[in-house]
């Protein structure tokens, strides 16, 4: 994980499991899209940055990883498409 999600609000256990959830969503989308020729790794790791930050201060937090990991995709499918 990048030092700059762990700048995302924890306050609670609930939010640590999210903060790892984050964790976990942006490994994910670094080993899907970090080898592409038109998405580098540290792209990859701003887009999950930018998305949680999008979310950060959301009352219901449940899903935000699962938002954030819908959000990112999005982005670098589109970015990976040449688009």
């Amino acid at each position: 994980m990048t030092a700059r999600l762990s700048n995302y609000h924890v306050a609670s256990p609930e939010d640590r499991q999210i903060q790892q959830q984050l964790e976990d969503v942006e490994a994910r989308l670094v080993a899907r899209y970090g080898q592409q020729p038109t998405v580098s790794e540290e792209y990859v790791r701003t887009t999950v940055e930018r998305e949680a930050e999008r979310f950060s201060h959301a009352r219901v937090r449940t899903y935000v990883p699962i938002l954030v990991e819908r959000a990112a995709r999005h982005d670098l499918d589109t970015r990976a498409a040449g688009h």
